[in-house]
């Protein structure tokens, strides 16, 4: 309740600011006191989340420091000078206010401070002082954050809202529209969605929301109409070529947008993951389980496409490598936050009852597809193809601030079950796709008279050391990391998963987790 509370005060004290018509003199500002009240609050568990949970110790003083200097994004003139019995704030050589300093690991103190120095520079910079609530907590979070990694970041409200709903899905009937002459096209309908089961079809065309015509609407008018409380009903008219008018009452659930597409290509299912949600290992459960059932050859293998996966939640990423193992290591995760150090193990449910897996991966793939494709190659349940991943190997945690906005903080490393670290080094492919040969059986065929160099490629991979960046760095420049999606990929699956004897040489190739580890 309080939030809501927060919300509707936010929204309020835009509209009690006095712009200043002047040049010259700041603006009277007038802030409704529950927006200071909310700042502290925010500052306050920003200051105290990033101190505890954030892979590196920064002492609270200098998050809070540095977020204050954040304001100088807004007003250049304002400046922060501080000792060690003090700090103080400026916006002019004659303009200043000075506190004394807290001590380091006092998060609700120091937020005390950010908060006096954002009210008194809101009513001596005019930069500043007109400036939205919203955007000078953003230019204290921004500064915050600013001694943090590059995966770090502060979301304002609305952006983090729009986070969520892509990670865990949002109240709605499961169709994608688009504004047209009379209303608004149907452009997709989601499966198994309120809309799909109610019978609603792409090419209808909605002239109604509830009682209001929406002709004309654009598509956020559209989508703020749409979404809604999960469990809550929607009320819509559709058009449809020569049957009419159709009325429909729908219940809104959590839509999740799909991920995961499958095709069939010869005798191997194509498994297409754009990027991980909250419902993504149960999308390739459902779609891999009911293909293998309704096949009409045998499926001799699976193509698992991680190309281009930026990656997503990190739960999804366990789930569906798991989906694939029978046992053994998935990953470790190492942070200094007791909660942050994780080992995840599989468990005995292959849903390919092991047939074949090849995955792809170019230099855009990352973080979640990483986990996958590691745990999968080290386990020796798939063979990589293409070329080295991204080397995002680090977990963000997702805080939730009282002004709804978010703070993503790295907090702990993947550690692949083979015993490397990921990050800033990736995932090495079993065959490197970038070759002189143009043909799959060239490429593949130059893999097995030069085992031995794989072999030895894959070993040191294993065992580099994390903190040896130049030799990292020359471990990937075996394979010239590629971004695009290459159909010789794809042709390298295909005769891999068509010749079993073939596939069985090249996973013999590396060695095993023991011999690694040993």
């Amino acid at each position: 309740m309080k939030l809501n509370c927060y919300k509707k005060a936010g929204w309020f004290t835009v509209i009690l600011v006095i712009m200043s018509t002047g040049c010259t003199s700041p603006p009277p500002v007038v802030d409704h006191e529950d927006f200071y009240t909310l700042a502290h609050k925010t500052f306050s568990k920003g200051l105290q989340e990033i101190s505890e949970r954030y892979i590196q110790p920064i002492p609270v003083s200098d998050i809070a420091i540095e977020g204050l200097r954040g304001l100088e994004s807004i007003d250049n003139r304002f400046k922060v000078e501080v000792t060690p019995s003090s700090i103080t704030v400026k916006v002019s050589q004659k303009r200043h206010q000075t506190h004394p300093r807290p001590l380091n690991g006092n998060s609700n103190a120091w937020a005390k401070i950010m908060v006096a120095a954002l009210q008194y520079s809101r009513s001596h910079s005019s930069a500043i002082g007109n400036a939205s609530q919203e955007v000078v907590i953003t230019a204290v979070l921004d500064g915050a954050v600013s001694l943090l990694d590059a995966f770090s970041r502060y979301s304002g409200a609305k952006q983090a809202s729009e986070n969520r709903q892509k990670r865990s899905g949002f109240g709605g009937i499961g169709v994608v529209l688009k504004p047209v002459d009379h209303g608004a096209l149907v452009v997709t309908v989601l499966e198994s969605t309120p809309a799909f089961l109610a019978g609603i079809k792409a090419n209808d065309i909605i002239t109604h929301i509830g009682d209001i015509p929406v002709k004309g609407w654009r598509n956020k008018g559209l989508v703020r109409a749409v979404h809604g409380e999960i469990g809550s009903y929607i009320k819509i008219k559709i058009r449809r070529k020569i049957v009419g008018m159709i009325d429909y009452s729908l219940k809104r659930e959590r839509i999740l947008f799909p991920t995961v597409n499958l095709i069939k290509e010869n005798e191997a299912l194509h498994v297409v993951i754009s990027n991980f949600n909250n419902g993504t290992a149960q999308q390739i459960a459902s779609k891999v389980t009911k293909a293998l059932k309704w096949a009409k050859k045998p499926v001799a293998g699976m193509i698992l496409d991680l190309r281009g996966n930026p990656g997503g939640v990190l739960n999804q990423a366990i789930k569906v490598a798991d989906l694939f193992l029978v046992e053994g290591k998935i990953l470790t995760t190492r942070g200094r936050h007791p909660s942050s150090q994780h080992e995840y193990l599989a468990r005995e449910n292959d849903i390919l009852t092991g047939l074949p897996i090849i995955v792809l991966i170019n230099g855009n793939s990352a973080s979640a597809s990483e986990i996958v494709a590691a745990a999968l190659q080290d386990q020796k349940r798939a063979i990589i193809v293409g070329t080295p991943s991204f080397g995002k190997g680090s977990v963000q945690s997702v805080s939730r601030l009282p002004n709804d906005g978010e703070l993503t903080l790295t907090w702990s490393h993947f550690v692949t079950p083979s015993g490397y670290v990921l990050h800033n080094l990736g995932v090495p492919p079993n065959i490197c796709s970038i070759s002189e040969h143009d043909n799959a059986e060239s490429i593949v065929a130059e893999v097995l008279k030069n085992a031995s160099d794989l072999s030895r490629l894959m070993a040191a991979w294993r065992k580099v050391s994390v903190d040896n960046k130049h030799a990292r760095m020359t471990l990937k420049q075996n394979c010239p990391v590629n971004t695009k999606l290459r159909r010789i990929d794809i042709l390298i699956a295909e005769k891999l998963i068509s010749d079993t004897t073939l596939y069985s040489r090249i996973l013999g190739i590396s060695n095993s987790i023991a011999s690694v580890q040993n």
